[in-house]
């Protein structure tokens, strides 16, 4: 387990709403002795600044291990016990935690200090794991055992690379680490077609495009759902191009209910693929091909879904299951192999996906795009 450490910020010795412009900016804080790589660093912005609201706004990671920094007069760890911190995660317009949920877990505000370890899981649940500790603790190789640190730090690096490539390129207007679901879903579908990418992702042996995936898939976990359904919802709303009976259907389509659902249900006779539950209420009318990402006629194509039980609607939205034209699912290592048989799953398994040619091009993105895959 990492130990958390706090550190008060003056934006008036170092404004990291100015100097941070993405995550992975690499900066030196003071230190404490007992500091070692890969410790967790809370940056707490304090009252002294009536700008902002007082609170954590920035989780970075130790990346060099404390030191005397020297030669550096303008920086106020000059001469004193330092230590390097990547970003990993910051806001810059509200706190991840505010000064007052803050009061729980720190007495003091003005020094910086390790937080008390009874506090941890206080903590995580407030701010949620970046996606250097999902890798840890939700990824497994093929075999059931942990990702190694090699290929953790490959799809951080990975993940860094094709942002900032995609960004000279042009192809995307901020990071990826800086986009909502909604955002990415859009970013990846056109990052996959750039022909840059795919030279460089057939080079790397799919190191980059398996990054990004994984990535994706960390978002969907940390992503609030129901938020973005009303977000995409309002953009409908918004779009001077349709009529309000399109607005409508769309709408409904988008909600898994009207036309849409009642084709899908038509279609695999009102029952689950996997479980062949015929209750109504937890059926789910999922979209194989993101809604974010589909044009508005493939929103409300049957060609275009899959009945599934919210369970596996989930599993399947989140990359954690693909299936293949021959109805055979796959199984991603996100799934442990414990939950697996909770689940009632084997991989491997064929189900009657009443698949048409129609369906080929869904599925296609599904499984390169959005299913995380295995690693061996």
């Amino acid at each position: 387990m990492s130990a958390y450490y706090y550190e008060p910020v003056n934006l008036n010795q170092w404004n990291m709403f100015e100097k941070v412009q993405r995550v992975g900016h690499v900066e030196p804080f003071l230190a404490t002795s007992s500091m070692n790589v890969g410790n967790i660093v809370l940056l707490h912005v304090g009252s002294q600044n009536k700008s902002y609201e007082s609170g954590i706004y920035a989780i970075g990671t130790i990346v060099k291990a404390p030191y005397i920094l020297e030669n550096s007069p303008e920086n106020y760890c000059n001469n004193k016990l330092t230590v390097d911190v990547r970003i990993d995660k910051i806001n810059y317009s509200s706190p991840y935690i505010s000064h007052n949920e803050c009061k729980v877990f720190i007495n003091q505000f003005r020094t910086v200090h390790k937080i008390d370890e009874k506090h941890y899981s206080l903590i995580e649940e407030k701010l949620g794991m970046n996606f250097e500790q999902w890798l840890k603790e939700m990824y497994k190789k093929a075999d059931g055992e942990p990702l190694s640190k090699r290929s953790i730090d490959h799809y951080i690096s990975g993940l860094s690379v094709v942002s900032d490539d995609m960004l000279k390129e042009g192809i995307i207007s901020k990071p990826l680490e800086e986009m909502n679901l909604m955002e990415l879903d859009l970013a990846i579908s056109i990052i996959m077609k750039t022909p840059s990418f795919i030279e460089k992702d057939k080079k790397g042996k799919r190191m980059y495009s398996n990054s990004l995936k994984r990535y994706r898939c960390y978002i969907y976990h940390n992503t609030d759902l129901g938020k973005k359904e009303v977000e995409e919802i309002e953009n409908l709303q918004k779009d001077k191009k349709l009529t309000e009976t399109e607005k409508e259907t769309l709408i409904k389509a988008r909600k898994g209910q009207g036309l849409f659902r009642d084709k899908l249900k038509e279609k695999y006779n009102n029952r689950c693929i996997i479980t062949d539950i015929n209750i109504s209420q937890v059926l789910i009318a999922s979209h194989i091909k993101p809604w974010a990402v589909s044009n508005n006629e493939e929103r409300l194509s049957v060609d275009n879904g899959l009945l599934l039980s919210a369970t596996f609607d989930r599993l399947f939205d989140s990359g954690s299951i693909t299936f293949k034209k021959d109805g055979t699912i796959l199984i991603s290592n996100l799934i442990s192999k414990e939950n697996i048989e909770k689940l009632h799953l084997i991989d491997g398994q064929v189900y009657d996906i009443k698949y048409n040619p129609d369906m080929e091009r869904y599925l296609k993105y599904h499984n390169e795009v959005i299913y995380v895959g295995s690693t061996k």
